[in-house]
């Protein structure tokens, strides 16, 4: 994967598919931004992201909601 110094954003990156994806990308050293809908799983998420010495941010938005998109860091 060519995504070294890369910001990537990934949609359900707290929990299943979506995590394992946000995981691999910051194995493969680029940054993350999880986008979740769930804010316990997206805090955790960017918690372990972090502890892997990836530059990870959070973004609580529910990406089927046009109005939903609300900046958390």
């Amino acid at each position: 994967m060519r995504v070294r110094d890369k910001v990537t954003i990934v949609t359900g990156a707290g929990s299943g598919v979506g995590k394992a994806i946000a995981t691999r990308l910051a194995r493969e050293g680029a940054s993350v931004i999880v986008a979740e809908m769930n804010v316990q799983s997206m805090n955790d998420a960017v918690h372990e992201l972090e502890s892997m010495g990836c530059k990870a941010s959070e973004y609580n938005v529910d990406v089927r909601s046009p109005s939903s998109p609300r900046a958390r860091s």
